[in-house]
């Protein structure tokens, strides 16, 4: 069993690839250097599982681990975000709230801008998750 701990340069929507050594099952080549952390990041990390039988590595095939969940969490938080910017701007609230038409509905104007918070929030979120965090990788021979 081989562990060790990565952390991308940028957040990617595509699996870490990693190539195994030829020469033999104990080789594993890895392009990138070892940069040391703070405990603070222990609670960040998260692990990513590869089991191959021996001959694979002893090949030198290529395993692929799944996509980030960085990746998926930050997605959702871009769809709340995006919904709440549409409820926010939709072209309803141009006419009725502030257009020729605000007479009638023109006293909810001021509800607008309490979107305003909830979107910042998410943002805020959404910037916290794009930083790159480790990640522990684990290569396993499968029995």
């Amino acid at each position: 069993m081989v562990s060790f701990e990565v952390q991308e340069k940028m957040l990617s929507s595509l699996p870490l690839v990693i190539s195994a050594g030829a020469a033999s099952a104990k080789d594993v080549s890895l392009n990138g250097g070892v940069i040391s952390h703070g405990e603070e990041s222990q609670t960040l990390r998260q692990r990513s599982f590869l089991v191959a039988k021996d001959s694979q590595f002893k090949q030198g095939r290529s395993f692929a681990t799944e996509v980030n969940p960085q990746y998926e969490a930050i997605r959702k938080l871009l769809l709340k975000k995006n919904e709440l910017y549409f409820h926010r701007w939709r072209p309803q609230n141009i006419t009725y709230l502030f257009g020729f038409r605000k007479h009638e509905q023109g006293n909810n104007a001021a509800d607008i801008a309490k979107f305003d918070p909830f979107i910042q929030e998410l943002e805020k979120q959404i910037h916290e998750l794009q930083q790159p965090q480790w990640r522990t990788v684990v290569l396993k021979t499968a029995k």
